[in-house]
């Protein structure tokens, strides 16, 4: 008897060392929650099965309970409303509409300071709408989102979607086709520090920046766009902060938004346009850094875009002399040609007529005194009918913001700074 006791206890020091020794940290098993579900985006015919979809589940919701505490339990509670999204979206079953809404709240709740939790309320609410006609829950996290995470990228969408529930018209955001919906990246064991990252959506209030043939004005064209760049930085760049110089539709001069990538510490910033010519033809994406112009295009369109600045070009340039010597013009003129290329690229693969109007450098007042990597993207030309149709679609404006992020993640990982 003894010397059964003996076996029973040396077999259970060894099988708690063994275990200690080859235990999973929350990085490794977040990741293999996170595989499973990579090779099941990969994998559209396990996609209509509903067993691959439930083992995915099962690996998150073993992170979720066992590490509650961690960024990846918390990642890892926001998942699950993200995988119940995706196959009730394959399944077309209630209950996992239901139980998607479910795993959102419970995140929103639990993790209410963390950067998606006005995320999971909005797409809690898009649903609510959409798949369950359940208009007062809709309504009750739209508002959450609207007075709690008012700073938030989702607080524009938010107040957006809620006048579309109040007046019963039809939404389309649960169609994951379409829709942009974050997910929480891989971890990375060695976190690097976080990135911070302001995108400025040029004009608004007062200031409605150029007009197009039908109507359209530009300050209500970028500050959508910069939200979707937004959700695409926080989709494609762990770790990433990001800030909008403006979430609504007010006036801003360009001093306001400079001081404010300042306060922020902002490592990069992107004020988003669009383009206008008087004959209405041009056509094509630009892309600028700060620079004494280099033609006399963008000379004029420097000036056009300077003029609510309350300063004259001229003026400007005493205060550029001694700063396109330094790290961020160069840092800058990569980073142009990096986002450039990659919208360039992306918006050629669905459009055939797609301009390259070239990387190009200018004395924009906006990108004076930002301490960093500063550039000026133009989507495209509003003063064009065709761009300008373009330009007011949500699948438009989707591939252009995929475009920025992906050109700035680029840009992070090949630029390498000049040495001495």
């Amino acid at each position: 008897m003894k010397k059964l006791v003996l076996v029973f206890l040396v077999y259970g020091l060894w099988s708690m060392i063994y275990g200690l020794s080859f235990a999973e940290t929350a990085d490794q098993a977040y990741n293999s929650a996170h595989e499973c579900y990579a090779n099941l985006r990969g994998d559209a015919g396990a996609q209509k099965l509903r067993e691959p979809w439930e083992r995915c589940i099962r690996l998150f919701e073993m992170v979720r309970k066992k590490y509650a505490r961690s960024p990846e339990g918390a990642e890892a509670q926001y998942s699950l409303g993200r995988l119940y999204e995706e196959l009730a979206f394959n399944s077309k079953n209630l209950a996992d509409w239901k139980r998607s809404v479910k795993e959102y709240g419970s995140f929103a709740r639990a993790y209410s300071t963390n950067k998606l939790a006005d995320d999971a309320y909005f797409r809690a609410a898009c649903i609510e709408w959409e798949k369950l006609n359940d208009k007062n829950g809709a309504k009750k996290d739209l508002i959450k989102v609207i007075k709690y995470y008012k700073n938030g990228d989702k607080a524009g969408e938010a107040k957006k979607y809620l006048e579309a529930v109040d007046a019963g018209t039809p939404m389309n955001e649960t169609d994951l086709k379409a829709a942009v919906v974050k997910v929480p990246p891989r971890k990375t064991e060695n976190k690097a520090k976080s990135i911070i990252v302001v995108l400025d959506p040029g004009h608004g209030g007062n200031d409605t920046g150029a007009i197009g043939p039908d109507g359209v004005k530009e300050k209500d064209l970028t500050l959508p766009i910069s939200q979707k760049i937004a959700a695409e930085l926080k989709k494609q760049i762990e770790g990433v902060q990001v800030y909008l110089t403006r979430n609504e539709d007010k006036t801003l001069d360009l001093g306001e938004r400079v001081r404010f990538a300042d306060k922020k510490k902002a490592d990069y910033f992107i004020s988003v346009h669009a383009n206008a010519s008087k004959s209405g033809k041009e056509r094509g994406i630009q892309t600028y850094y700060l620079n004494n112009a280099s033609d006399e295009a963008s000379e004029r369109l420097a000036s056009q875009e300077n003029k609510y600045a309350g300063r004259k070009t001229s003026n400007l340039e005493k205060i550029i002399a001694t700063m396109l010597q330094n790290e961020a013009t160069d840092g800058s003129r990569a980073l142009a040609g990096s986002v450039h290329k990659k919208i360039v690229s992306s918006l050629s693969k669905k459009y055939s007529d797609i301009e390259d109007d070239k990387v190009r450098s200018a004395l924009f007042y906006v990108l004076v005194g930002v301490k960093c990597p500063s550039i000026l993207v133009e989507t495209s030309y509003i003063s064009n009918p065709k761009e300008e149709k373009r330009l007011k679609t949500d699948a438009y404006q989707r591939i252009i913001a995929a475009s920025v992020a992906g050109g700035l993640y680029d840009n992070i990982k090949n630029y390498k700074p000049k040495t001495l």
